[in-house]
């Protein structure tokens, strides 16, 4: 029976050796490109939206929590929103939602925790930065068990966003009605340093190299820039309108800043902090009889994300139900992407 079995084998071999030859010349098929996706928080529909960022093709809608509002994506496509809740409900769980199958996985509870809002995973890619603007903390959440693993209290009025300097392993957190902005150390979890802003402190932007946060400062109509090995606000910059969030190009040449009250985003050089332009979000003439266009209310810009390459950059507007495409070669809106109601936080996520 052995060398019965193995004649068997022999043969299968040769046969198979002997069709790899017959087609030793026919093309590998070509791989599957990974999905480049625009996910898009709906407040006003409690639902995350995903966006093919290729053709702009809705690819699905997965359910949240109630009222969510913002959101951070880790590179193997796992989002986390933060249910915020409403005025007369607030929220005290995450939403874990796996981008690549379109699927809510599950929630985490946050016990005694109220309005989650701001959050960033941290370089893991496991544990996230959680803002509970409710309940004045900073929490390290894991995902993979659930947990609460630290509680910071911020001390402050109005804790709202959050961003990782991985250069630096720092975290920075934004109060807005105490015009300031806490510092905490990555790796021990503690407080650093509180700065003092300009009024109403909200977006923060990190340097590609680690070396600077900006911080768009909405009531102050100005940009503080800090330098984070002294954490020390080194500059602070006019910025009119009203600013809401920034952000630094990928490429580390420019920082775009959502102007809420004139419906533009300030183009900064980062080098000089000058600024160079504003590129309008209102509509042509021509847009206002298209299906994105749903009312005659002018965008109100709000939150900011750049394409890894720097040549594009997608900006939600609650108010109008849209997220407007700038192409940043011509420094102009090129696309109006039609979301769901409120759409609030956006992130990208590429699969590699």
């Amino acid at each position: 029976m052995k060398i019965r079995a193995l004649r068997l084998t022999i043969s299968f071999l040769f046969l198979v050796t002997l069709l790899q030859g017959c087609v030793k010349d026919e093309k590998p098929s070509p791989e599957e490109p990974g999905k480049s996706v625009l996910a898009v928080v709906n407040k006003g529909d409690n639902s995350l939206m995903i966006i093919d960022r290729r053709n702009y093709a809705i690819l699905g809608e997965v359910l949240t929590g109630i009222g969510p509002h913002e959101i951070t994506v880790n590179g193997n496509g796992t989002a986390l929103v933060s249910n915020y809740g409403t005025r007369y409900n607030p929220g005290s769980s995450l939403s874990v939602i796996d981008i690549p199958a379109m699927k809510l996985v599950g929630f985490i509870d946050l016990p005694r925790i109220r309005s989650p809002h701001g959050l960033v995973f941290l370089e893991d890619g496991v544990r996230a930065a959680v803002v509970a603007e409710g309940s004045k903390r900073v929490l390290i959440v894991n995902i993979e068990t659930g947990e609460i693993e630290q509680v910071m209290r911020t001390l402050q009025e109005m804790p709202h966003l959050v961003v990782l300097n991985e250069k630096k392993g720092q975290i920075f957190v934004s109060n807005i009605v105490s015009n300031t902005v806490n510092v905490y150390d990555v790796n021990s979890i503690s407080g650093v340093k509180m700065l003092y802003t300009g009024q109403n402190p909200e977006g923060l932007a990190v340097s590609p190299d680690g070396e600077e946060v900006w911080i768009a400062e909405r009531v102050g109509n100005s940009l503080s820039v800090v330098d984070t090995e002294t954490l020390e606000i080194v500059d602070t910059i006019d910025c009119p309108g009203a600013p809401l969030r920034a952000q630094f190009t990928p490429d580390g040449e420019h920082v775009l800043v959502s102007i809420s009250l004139t419906s533009e985003v300030a183009v900064f050089d980062a080098d000089t902090r000058l600024e160079e332009m504003r590129i309008p979000l209102d509509y042509s003439a021509a847009e206002r009889s298209t299906p994105e266009i749903q009312n005659e209310l002018k965008p109100v810009p709000a939150a900011i994300c750049i394409e890894p390459d720097s040549s594009r950059c997608y900006v939600a507007s609650g108010n109008s139900d849209l997220v407007s495409v700038i192409d940043l070669t011509k420094w102009s809106v090129s696309a109006r992407l039609r979301t769901g109601d409120l759409p609030d936080g956006i992130a990208l996520w590429d699969e590699n």
